[in-house]
């Protein structure tokens, strides 16, 4: 078994008067997603902030995030690059970490000094 080390976030705004359009094309960018072989991936809507939305999935290596990352804030590609019409300022306001699993239930022992 292969322990996925990397959690992505993605998080953004959605332009209010788009919201519907843009849950409609979530359906298409949520299966291209599951396409690009990332585990566990969802995504939400906060309950504090309006139309404030994360996106959440883990990658096994830092190739594959930074793939993923170069594809999802290009307005080039044709499923992601739509979310260029319903975020305020463009794809280019879509901000993206990476993490690395650490802790009890991460991936790697304590870290040598």
């Amino acid at each position: 078994m292969n322990p996925q080390k990397y959690v992505v976030f993605m998080e953004y705004r959605v332009l209010e008067e788009k919201r519907a359009e843009f849950l409609r094309t979530m359906e298409e960018i949520s299966s291209a997603m599951l396409k690009k072989q990332v585990n566990d991936y969802e995504w939400f809507e906060s309950v504090d902030q309006g139309a404030l939305f994360v996106e959440m999935f883990s990658v096994n290596t830092l190739e594959q995030y930074n793939v993923l990352r170069t594809e999802r804030t290009e307005k080039s590609d044709s499923v992601f690059g739509r979310l260029d019409e319903f975020v305020p300022g463009g794809i280019k306001k879509v901000h993206c970490w990476c993490f690395k699993k650490k802790g009890p239930h991460g991936n790697e022992n304590k870290e040598k000094e």
